[in-house]
């Protein structure tokens, strides 16, 4: 009789999981999870793009150790990303009408985005064997292009995230929209030649 009353109840759906999965107990190591495969992801395509990887060509392999010290990163994002939402949700009282909210969000949200993109350049830096120092220097090197990148791509996404998602989906948005963001911030690291004039 038990067997059959299991039988009866539907399966969860694909998004009934995934609300699960990001709202309940789970959802630090999900988060984390995600930052980790989007910034891995993103090195990856950027090879792809770049043509440093190709897959028909031997002599162009993907650069999996590359892709890793990206990936890695997303082990101390995800639990920032994480936790600075959460704090701007359900700690801070923003006061106004929706849209008010939503833009004082986005301006605490965009002011941190330097702490994200330093350790990205300093954390991968420090996994290629460079000192901290080297790291932060490679970083005010190509400040100004990571500079306009941010200026570009987190005031209108992030609008939309605080205007329109709800709090459980701010980290996986912000994560779809790192992975174009964070090809291009492969492109930044990897280029020697910015910065240098």
């Amino acid at each position: 009789m038990l067997t059959l009353a299991r039988r009866e109840q539907p399966m969860p759906t694909v998004l009934q999981l995934f609300r699960n999965v990001f709202s309940g107990r789970y959802k630090l190591a999900a988060n984390t999870g995600v930052s980790c495969g989007i910034l891995g992801s993103a090195d990856a395509l950027q090879q792809l793009i770049q043509g440093s990887w190709d897959p028909r060509d031997p002599g162009r392999p993907w650069d999996w150790r590359r892709t890793g010290r990206f990936a890695a990163c997303g082990l101390l994002q995800g639990p920032m990303l994480h936790f600075m939402y959460r704090f701007m949700d359900f700690h801070v009282r923003f006061r106004g009408p929706r849209l008010a909210v939503a833009l004082q969000k986005c301006a605490i949200d965009v002011s941190s985005a330097p702490l994200f993109t330093v350790t990205t350049i300093c954390g991968v830096g420090l996994m290629e064997g460079h000192t901290l120092r080297e790291g932060l220097a490679e970083y005010r090197r190509k400040f100004i292009h990571i500079f306009m990148l941010d200026c570009v791509t987190w005031p209108p996404f992030q609008f939309v995230n605080f205007m329109f998602l709800p709090p459980q989906f701010r980290v996986v948005y912000t994560n779809m929209v790192q992975l174009l963001y964070n090809m291009l911030i492969s492109y930044i690291k990897h280029n020697n030649e910015l910065g240098r004039h």
